[in-house]
């Protein structure tokens, strides 16, 4: 019977290996700049400046930026980006903060945009990155480190800032604010689709490899445990990305704590910051491209308007961060 178990053994072991690599391996893709969408830059905003760096991150280099405009009387604040291309698809809401007062700190993800990195490899990278670019950006910008900044970001980047706080310094920190966060690693299962729902649980398997700490955290988890640090969370009624009844039932309940805010936008998408038109050109003409064939998408965005797909609403914007 021993005998037995040690070929069971012997068998097993090997397709354990085989099976870890296979899981190593399996990642989502890189997220670039799509070549022929339009992309703001500080030139475009004459009283936008920027400082673009290159820090390091394991074996890849990642581009970082500091943008500052006129007013800078709001103290540091640090952008999270969402999945898909990079920080630059966020230049008009980087302006107006900067117009507010803010001087903001941000980055392209690992795997996306301009920064390094085959793809992109889990959901808990966004938070791991975030500390590193902050500790990097210490390096080379003196006033930061008696400060406390704001965190602020996107989609996945407002995922990325809240479960950051796991390791990020947190006495560093005066609010986070959150737009369209989903609210834990079960968005996987949305993101890549029913049909694909066997990638989306490897992906997680992965995970508890490699970033073990984050895995079965939460958004609301998070937010209840550290009611130090102001939490401003928004959402879009409409949101066609995020599954707005379900962060609703994890995050509105936290509304009992004096830290936490919560603002349901409902004629809004997943663009809550984005005025009203620029959100239906983003869901009417811009999402529709990807469907189209090489003549057909040409032609299609030829028609966009990107500078109003990019306006902010900024009484909205500025209600939020005030």
């Amino acid at each position: 019977m021993i005998m037995i178990y040690l070929w069971f053994l012997l068998l097993l072991i090997p397709l354990l290996i085989i099976a870890l690599m296979i899981l190593i391996s399996l990642n989502l893709p890189r997220f670039d700049y799509v070549s022929d969408f339009v992309y703001e830059d500080a030139s475009d905003y004459p009283n936008l400046n920027v400082t673009y760096f290159t820090f390091p991150y394991k074996s890849i280099s990642v581009l970082a930026a500091k943008y500052e405009g006129k007013k800078k009387d709001k103290g540091y604040l640090m952008f999270a980006h969402g999945i898909g291309a990079g920080h630059l698809a966020y230049t008009s809401l980087i302006n107006c903060l900067c117009e507010m007062g803010y001087i903001v700190l941000t980055f392209d993800m690992y795997g996306m945009g301009l920064s390094g990195g085959k793809n992109f490899k889990s959901l808990s990278q966004g938070a791991i990155i975030l500390k590193d670019i902050y500790f990097n950006f210490l390096k080379v910008e003196p006033n930061l480190k008696d400060k406390k900044i704001t965190l602020l970001g996107h989609s996945y980047g407002a995922y990325s800032i809240i479960t950051g706080l796991l390791i990020f310094p947190k006495n560093k920190v005066k609010e986070v604010v959150a737009f369209s966060p989903f609210n834990d690693e079960r968005f996987l299962f949305d993101f890549v689709g029913k049909k694909n729902s066997f990638v989306a649980l490897l992906l997680l398997l992965k995970q508890m490899f490699i970033h073990p700490y984050f895995l079965f955290t939460s958004v609301s988890k998070i937010m209840e445990k550290n009611q130090n640090i102001i939490f401003k969370i928004i959402h879009g009624e409409k949101d066609d990305v995020v599954n707005v009844r379900y962060a609703y039932k994890n995050i509105a309940k936290l509304k009992e704590f004096n830290n936490v805010k919560y603002f349901i936008e409902k004629e809004s998408y997943h663009n809550p910051y984005l005025t009203k038109e620029a959100q239906d050109i983003l869901i009417n003409d811009i999402h529709d491209v990807s469907l189209l064939t090489n003549e057909a998408r040409a032609s299609k965005i030829k028609t966009i308007d990107w500078k109003k797909a990019c306006q902010i609403d900024v009484n909205k914007l500025e209600g939020w961060l005030k």
